[in-house]
């Protein structure tokens, strides 16, 4: 029918008594789960009276074979021998209730006394047992009641005793009533089985009931069971609770509190445990408290000891131990090289490590200093020889490669800043640091103007369909001669434009910003090579402009800035060239393509040297 374990009968023929077995798991009020393995139990019952539903349980099951006995031996009326059989049980474990019901309509969700009953037998005949060791003990009383009434077994009855004596000394009875409230099936409550749980060991060891026969609040007792020794203190007189006292209670009575915080002292009765001053209590510790002489606890979190050469032990507040009846979180532990190094520096800080790379000497690891802490640094900080740390978030940063890089939480920005005085104001430019090269992230954008007077040259610098938002946008587009700066703007005159044949030796600063190059086609083949090949570098450096088919993962963000030839302005949205300083002959130069169409760079194409082209610069 539910969950409680009653059964309604459905059937009824002339024979008014039904013989109910049962088999499966069961709800575990000492565990709380159920049960792993089924067990079986028994009911006698009436179904005149009870066939609108029967409890099987503990009680019916050991009440069985004595109602058997008493009705087919000793010619008993069927109720009278329920009775009496249910009382025998009861007394057997020292329970005597003024009245009862019929075993089947008690319940451990009930409110009566003999619910309360009932559930002290389910706890302490389960116990700490496994099915099957519960259902030889139920076998062994069920048949010692049969006949007379009685269980005598003393061996057995102490064993039940000392484990229900043991279990509430250590506060276990209101885990095991939280279990049976925690399954939901009654109404919140829970009978007040704890009484006789304690009446029955109070008698059967011997303890007597706490606030009786003189056992008042503190009273201590000694209960022996074989070679173990167990000790008590009556804990509250009202609710008749021996409390079972630790190996804590034992080893510091006496010792009060008149000492400083972190005290450490051995057991006065168990000599080998430890014991530490802590907020003003005792409570367990480790050997490695007694072994370094210094307790682990909250005030020294942090703390290391050194014990040898080679072994260092840390205090740690953040690793949950327990020991019978103490929990802390304060515990030693051997030291690692990280700590090991960071407390090296700790000790040897000289005030300028913040964001320094520094060589632990204990892991031998790179490291650095971070908002008071060691850690390793990323791969970028190791290429830059310098870490981005929280000191130092939103500021920018003049690395190795002369490019101001701004520090945040992500780490270094994947692209740096420079400045191109060359007009007014001056132009910023972006630049990024691709192996051991750095270029610059975004198009040359500088307005040339050109000294008269030189022959066949064009050195103009043009905006994409001379729309000047083009130029901000794309850059400026160069013939072959402005690359060069055949004009001598910046450098020496090359006479390097159309119809003229140079030989330029690089590197060619060209129309660059100064400390930096037109790059020859040897420096476009290091690139790709560090890019994984020229087969696919044109899809990993491209931006990610729709249409443009780029993925941008090195940050050089190529785009897609059209070119300007003899047929005009083209191809914008769908290809860009960059010139290169590598000359082909007097009409034509060396060039670097990327497309919408290919994930592939065309590398070494030769272009007309008045075509006018995107440049990048590669730093000196």
């Amino acid at each position: 029918m539910n969950d409680k374990g009653y059964y309604k009968f459905t059937t009824r023929k002339v024979n008014p008594y039904a013989l109910v077995i049962v088999d499966g798991n069961y709800r575990n009020e000492v565990t709380g789960a159920v049960s792993a393995q089924t067990i079986r139990l028994k009911a006698l019952s009436d179904v005149r009276k009870h066939h609108k539903g029967a409890n099987v349980n503990i009680l019916t099951h050991l009440e069985y074979e004595r109602v058997y006995y008493l009705v087919t031996k000793m010619d008993y009326d069927f109720d009278e021998a329920k009775q009496k059989a249910q009382e025998e049980v009861f007394r057997a474990f020292n329970i005597v209730l003024e009245s009862s019901e019929d075993a089947e309509t008690l319940d451990i969700f009930g409110k009566t006394e003999a619910d309360a009953a009932l559930l002290a037998l389910s706890i302490m005949l389960q116990g700490d047992r496994s099915e099957a060791e519960m259902m030889a003990l139920l076998t062994e009383i069920s048949n010692a009641l049969a006949e007379e009434g009685v269980w005598n077994d003393s061996s057995a009855r102490a064993q039940v005793a000392l484990w229900a004596a043991v279990a509430d000394g250590q506060g276990r009875l209101d885990t095991f009533a939280n279990h049976v409230k925690g399954w939901g099936l009654g109404d919140g409550t829970v009978p007040p089985f704890e009484k006789y749980v304690r009446n029955f060991y109070a008698q059967e060891t011997g303890l007597g009931a706490c606030g009786a026969d003189g056992a008042s609040q503190g009273t201590k007792k000694t209960l022996k069971a074989g070679s173990d020794t167990f000790n008590f203190v009556c804990e509250d007189v009202e609710k008749g609770w021996w409390r079972l006292l630790t190996k804590l209670d034992l080893d510091t009575a006496g010792w009060g509190h008149d000492f400083e915080e972190g005290a450490v002292r051995n057991g006065q009765v168990n000599t080998d445990l430890v014991y530490v001053y802590e907020n003003n209590n005792w409570r367990h510790g480790t050997s490695l408290d007694s072994i370094l002489g210094l307790s682990c606890i909250q005030a020294r979190k942090d703390t290391l000891v050194q014990v040898s050469v080679l072994d260092w032990y840390k205090c740690v507040g953040d690793t949950a131990v327990s020991f019978e009846e103490s929990n802390w979180n304060s515990v030693w532990r051997r030291a690692t090289d990280m700590e090991l190094d960071s407390n090296y520096w700790l000790s040897n800080k000289l005030g300028n490590e913040e964001g320094a790379l520094l060589k632990g000497p204990y892991t031998g690891k790179i490291l650095v200093w971070d908002n008071d802490k060691l850690r390793e640094p990323t791969e970028t900080e190791i290429g830059w020889n310098k870490a981005c740390v929280k000191s130092a978030y939103g500021k920018v940063d003049t690395l190795s490669n002369g490019l101001g890089y701004t520090c945040s939480a992500a780490g270094w920005s994947a692209t740096g800043k420079f400045k191109d005085n060359r007009d007014y104001p001056a132009q910023i430019y972006k630049g990024v640091k691709i192996g051991s090269q750095t270029w610059m992230a975004e198009n040359l954008n500088v307005a040339y103007k050109v000294k008269s007077g030189f022959y066949r040259t064009d050195t103009s610098g043009f905006c994409y369909k001379n729309i000047w938002t083009n130029c901000q946008k794309y850059g400026r587009l160069y013939p072959w001669s402005a690359a060069m700066d055949s004009a001598g703007i910046y450098t020496t005159a090359n006479n390097c434009g159309d119809g003229t044949f140079c030989k330029a030796s690089t590197p060619v600063r060209g129309i660059c910003p100064y400390g930096w190059h037109l790059p020859s086609t040897e420096e476009w083949r290091e690139l790709f090579v560090t890019v994984g090949g020229k087969k696919k570098a044109a899809k990993l450096l491209k931006s990610q402009t729709d249409g443009w088919g780029g993925l941008d993962e090195y940050s050089f963000s190529a785009l897609p800035a059209g070119i300007r030839d003899d047929a005009g302005y083209e191809l914008e949205g769908t290809l860009t060239s960059f010139w290169t300083s590598t000359e082909e002959d007097m009409e034509n130069a060396v060039s670097v393509d990327m497309s919408d169409e290919r994930d592939s760079v065309l590398f070494d194409y030769v272009s007309d040297k008045f075509a006018a082209y995107s440049i990048r610069c590669v730093k000196d």
